[in-house]
């Protein structure tokens, strides 16, 4: 019995020796503020409070105040538009050092630089910031500022950005027509104590779901003047907050929990990595849209999104002493894609694309062979994106037309799309010849043979909507005629994926959470050099 007694003893100090190190659950921190573009480049936006509500100039004045169900117009009366300038960035750099080095390497070739900080990554542990290399030459518009670009290619690469010298001003008029009220001020204003409807709301701009919706976004929602003195309307929300409104937009709110939190930390990740660097010259940090991250506000909110989003609160993806860009896409067809190669910019250690699936798929590589290419297309292989194998469930369905698919291309249609994306006419289209394709298999330069000219188009996402008006699934493909050697033939791309194929591949993180595996072991898969830090 003493015996007996030693051993319960020792057993009880070991098991609550070893719960003293498990870490207590995290206080819900709400994460820093940001500033989401819901709408913008209008003359008028209809809006409507769920509750009562009050509205204030941006600097507190009292304007008017409200209850549920009442319908508000805002208009623009008059306005000038601010003055902005066009910037090219040869770099950015985690350090001035090695920003004062990339400044050094362009100014070889004859050009001034200027080395900014850039950025606002939260956190007392975080090189908050990024050392941009600008190129101090100002251009008043986009076109010049890309044909300088582009004449300057051959030397070094560099992206452009667009900055804000003078603000918008003007007039905006408030009018509820229920209670004949109206106002004007010539201050931004905002909309708060109450969720705001956004009555036709654009989802979906220049891809095949493109619609109008009437969506409902948490406190608060602002309006006033863009760049260009229209109006744009803004929702000021707390990091977690603007996440409830995109994981389910994002990522179906069925999907299993494992790959929702692995959508949770990697949206969140974007969010804070690109916090300051993107829209320099709008009155918000992120659009609404597929540009930035979809945000529906309270549209889409699910129990199963949201529950993803608080089990991960502050968790984030870390690369290089700072957060990742943790970018993402619907179906990456069995392979993902190394960003440099589909972006045209410098490698990211975190960004290259790995196989989506079991080591046997290999076999088909390299995929920027034409005939390998050809083979993985047709076979459609047993990737973790593969829905289109046994048994799935009901929500992931609707991925199975994007991992393999076929799509004709009309000779009229194909040659009026090219001319509009390419500015000038080539005439009848004869040949589309990929010059390059990236590890996916995804082509990144693009040569559009004509019978008038020539035109070559470079970039995944510049070849998608060169070919699509309402831009191609995938620049994954390879290309047969319909007519045979016809003058003018149609064309049949057989393709595979649907997105950049950078990244997470989310149809592949359902896969891998239906096989088990947890969100950190996902995550890792796909970003196979960051890790996972919490910062707050």
């Amino acid at each position: 019995m003493k015996r007996c007694g030693i051993y319960f003893s020792l057993l009880m100090v070991f098991f609550f020796s070893r719960c003293a190190f498990v870490p207590p659950a995290p206080e819900r921190h709400p994460g820093p503020d940001i500033r989401i573009g819901l709408m913008t480049g209008k003359t008028v936006i209809e809006f409507a409070p769920t509750r009562q509500f009050v509205i204030r100039t941006a600097d507190g004045q009292f304007i008017a105040q409200g209850d549920s169900g009442e319908r508000w117009l805002v208009t623009v009366q008059a306005s000038k538009p601010g003055k902005t300038v066009f910037r090219l960035v040869a770099g950015s750099m985690s350090s001035r050092d090695r920003a004062r080095g990339r400044a050094r390497e362009v100014e070889a070739f004859g050009y001034d630089t200027e080395i900014r900080p850039v950025g606002q990554q939260p956190g007392p542990e975080i090189g908050d910031k990024f050392y941009r290399v600008y190129l101090k030459k100002e251009f008043q518009t986009d076109t010049a500022a890309r044909a300088f670009r582009d004449s300057i290619r051959f030397r070094f690469d560099a992206f452009l950005v667009r900055e804000i010298r003078e603000a918008s001003s003007g007039l905006l008029r408030l009018t509820c027509q229920s209670r004949n009220l109206e106002y004007e001020t010539d201050r931004p204003v905002t909309v708060t104590g109450s969720p705001v409807t956004l009555l036709d709301v654009p989802v979906g701009v220049g891809f095949h779901w493109e619609q109008k919706e009437d969506r409902t976004y948490p406190e608060t929602v602002g309006f006033q003047f863009d760049a260009e003195g229209r109006l744009a309307a803004v929702n000021t929300l707390s990091v977690e907050t603007y996440l409830e409104g995109v994981v389910p937009s994002e990522m179906h709110p069925n999907f299993a929990d494992e790959a929702l939190k692995a959508q949770a930390v990697a949206a969140r990740s974007k969010t804070l990595a690109t916090l300051g660097l993107l829209h320099t010259a709008d009155p918000f940090d992120f659009c609404a849209d597929v540009h930035c991250q979809v945000f529906s506000g309270f549209s889409k909110v699910s129990p199963s999104t949201s529950r993803a989003v608080k089990k991960t609160a502050g968790l984030v993806l870390w690369e290089n002493g700072r957060i990742a860009d943790a970018v993402y896409s619907s179906v990456c067809g069995g392979h993902t894609e190394d960003a440099d190669k589909a972006w045209l910019t410098a490698p990211r250690r975190h960004l290259q694309g790995v196989v989506d699936g079991p080591k046997k798929l290999k076999r088909y590589q390299p995929l920027d062979d034409e005939t390998n290419v050809r083979r993985w297309i047709l076979d459609c292989p047993p990737a973790n994106c593969n829905m289109l194998r046994g048994d799935v469930p009901e929500a992931v369905k609707y991925t199975q037309k994007y991992f393999r698919w076929e799509l004709t291309l009309p000779q009229a249609e194909l040659r009026s799309q090219v001319e509009m994306r390419i500015g000038r006419s080539i005439g009848s289209i004869r040949e589309l010849l990929p010059l390059l394709r990236g590890e996916s298999g995804r082509i990144t330069k693009l040569k559009i043979v004509g019978s008038d000219g020539e035109a070559v188009v470079e970039g995944e996402l510049a070849i998608r909507r060169a070919l699509s008006s309402s831009t191609l699934w995938s620049s994954c493909f390879f290309v047969e005629k319909k007519n045979g050697t016809s003058e003018a033939p149609a064309f049949i791309l057989k393709g595979a994926g649907w997105g950049h194929g950078i990244g997470m591949c989310q149809t592949g993180a359902e896969g891998l959470a239906l096989e088990g595996r947890r969100f950190d072991r996902i995550l890792k898969y796909y970003f196979q050099n960051a890790q996972i830090k919490r910062i707050y």
